[in-house]
């Protein structure tokens, strides 16, 4: 999921490692609604 996230905002490597896993979610999440899947 970190390098997913990390490509569709492109972040740099190791911009994701300091999130927390809630924070992941929750990116993880608004990643999914801007693509407009309704999987999230």
């Amino acid at each position: 999921m970190i390098a997913e996230l990390t490509k569709y905002y492109g972040w740099g490597p190791r911009d994701a490692w300091s999130l927390t896993l809630k924070e992941l979610v929750e990116w993880n999440k608004q990643a999914i609604r801007m693509a407009g899947n309704s999987d999230g």
